[in-house]
């Protein structure tokens, strides 16, 4: 159980966190609540969101659940005033809900074959809700002077083979924080984005197999996978007075996997991969 902590890092402020019922967004709502933060919790998954609330509310968290496509954006300016309304203020939000189902990610290819609709629906999902989250959060976060934090990937900072739509929205999205930061650095309101490499949520434990886990050990230069409040934690820095400084930029969170040469970090001295 983690309980608010008196006097953390966002106390007294007011946060919305998107795909907040699982993984990434959960951790990210609960590192918020924990440092003082009342948030609105956002996802597409009711049934699992209201179970998330209950949990958190439980644990002493100020919390609020809306249930929403983040592709829907008239459902995205219901949840960002309901977050107003509920808190009487906004000033962080974090952009985290993304096209991670089965029929939209399970069928993410190549250029060749990619189905239409899979691009469609994971730039909907990944570059269009965030582009409507913070049309709609803007003029309150200028009044709070707040922060903004995408959650991108690696995917977006280097090619693959696969995955084609989400890695390359996800670029959509770091070009989205800077053209955010640059319009409104001088409002005092702050937008950055974070890039997780593989991180263990419960899907990924679930879905990958044993053999991409090794390949993946063997790419990074930390032996551990990314665990989710990992990326919780940088979300709270950048959102808080902490990264005051800071805005604009992509922080990679992703143990070493893509700032070195391919190999070596399987072959570096000392090199273990049972971390």
């Amino acid at each position: 159980m983690s309980t608010p902590t008196a006097g953390g890092a966002v106390a007294g402020r007011a946060a919305i966190v998107t795909g907040a019922a699982r993984g990434i967004g959960l951790a990210t709502a609960r590192r918020l609540g924990r440092e003082g933060a009342s948030v609105l919790m956002v996802d597409i998954d009711g049934d699992a969101l209201a179970e998330v609330e209950a949990a958190l509310a439980g644990e002493g968290h100020r919390v609020v659940a809306v249930a929403a496509d983040v592709a829907d954006p008239d459902a995205t300016a219901g949840f960002v005033t309901a977050a107003v309304d509920a808190f009487g203020r906004l000033d962080i939000l974090v952009n985290n809900a993304a096209a991670l189902d089965p029929a939209t990610l399970g069928r993410d290819s190549d250029v060749v074959d990619v189905p239409f609709e899979v691009w469609h629906r994971t730039f909907d999902v990944n570059l269009f809700g965030p582009m409507v989250a913070c049309r709609h959060a803007l003029p309150h976060l200028i009044a709070s002077k707040g922060a903004i934090v995408n959650i991108s990937t690696i995917g977006a900072l280097r090619g693959r083979w696969n995955q084609v739509a989400y890695g390359v929205s996800k670029a959509g999205l770091n070009a989205l924080t800077e053209y955010v930061a640059t319009t409104y650095g001088r409002s005092d309101v702050r937008c950055n984005a974070v890039a997780p490499g593989l991180v263990l949520t419960e899907n990924a434990e679930r879905d990958l197999s044993p053999q991409y886990l090794a390949d993946s050990a063997a790419d990074r230069l930390v032996a551990r996978p990314g665990r989710p409040d990992d990326i919780a934690d940088a979300v709270l820095f950048l959102a808080s007075d902490q990264s005051s400084y800071i805005t604009g930029q992509v922080l990679v969170v992703d143990g070493g996997t893509i700032n070195h040469v391919p190999g070596y970090a399987t072959h570096a001295p000392g090199a273990r991969l049972d971390g």
